[in-house]
Formats: structure tokens, C-alpha cells, sequence
């Protein structure tokens, strides 16, 4: 649990022990993600949101997040997922790839400007 710090065991208690989820636990949750997804994206209400499903859903079957399949826990927080556009965002690999990509283009264009 070391290795992966907070994430790793708020992530353990979420999927096998969210009976004793604390408010502490989904705001430290929320916290550990992405910048750009809690500044442009509003990812901190959309953690909370996430919760209170898995945590109603307890409530009503008894149900831990980790006895559903992956399908079934995405069909309970199907709609707060990301767009294409906001995982492009919030992906640190396809987040540098877009400013590289920007950076280059700048730099031909203004190539191309000065030229003529």
C-alpha cells in the first residue's frame, strides 16, 4: 500500500469497505485528481456524485463497488463520465502531444509568414 499511496488504499477502502466512507476520504479522493480535470472540469463535484451512487447503491443491496463487474459500476456512473475531448485534456500524454503539437504549428506559421 506504500507504493501507491492515498490512491491506492482510498481505492481499496471505496471498492471493499465503502460502508465506512467518511467525507474526509472523498474529499482527499477528489483531490488527487488531475488539475486540469478539477480546475476546467468540475471533477471534484463529479467524485462526490460518483460516491453517493456507490453509497446509496450500498444502502439499498448491500452491494460493495468491488463484488459489481466493471460494466455494471460504469452503468451506475455512466453519465458523469468524461468526453473524448475532456480525457484528451486531462491525459497527461495527449495533453503534452496537443501543446507540442500547437507549439509546432505556431512556429511553421510564423515561419511561413516571415518568408513571404
Amino acid at each position: 500500500m506504500v507504493v501507491g499511496g492515498p490512491v491506492t488504499w482510498l481505492g481499496k477502502k471505496f471498492l471493499t469497505d465503502i460502508g465506512n466512507w467518511t467525507e474526509d476520504d472523498t474529499e482527499q479522493f477528489a483531490s488527487l485528481v488531475n488539475w486540469r480535470a478539477r480546475l476546467f472540469f468540475h471533477s471534484t463535484e463529479r467524485v462526490r456524485k460518483r460516491i453517493w451512487r456507490f453509497l446509496e447503491m450500498y444502502e439499498d443491496t448491500g452491494k460493495q463497488p468491488g463484488d459489481l463487474t466493471e460494466k455494471e459500476r460504469q452503468s451506475v456512473v455512466a453519465d458523469l463520465d468524461y468526453s473524448w475531448f475532456e480525457k484528451a485534456i486531462i491525459n497527461p500524454i495527449a495533453f503534452g502531444a496537443t501543446v507540442r503539437i500547437i507549439i509546432i504549428s505556431v512556429a511553421i506559421m510564423s515561419f511561413a509568414n516571415s518568408v513571404h
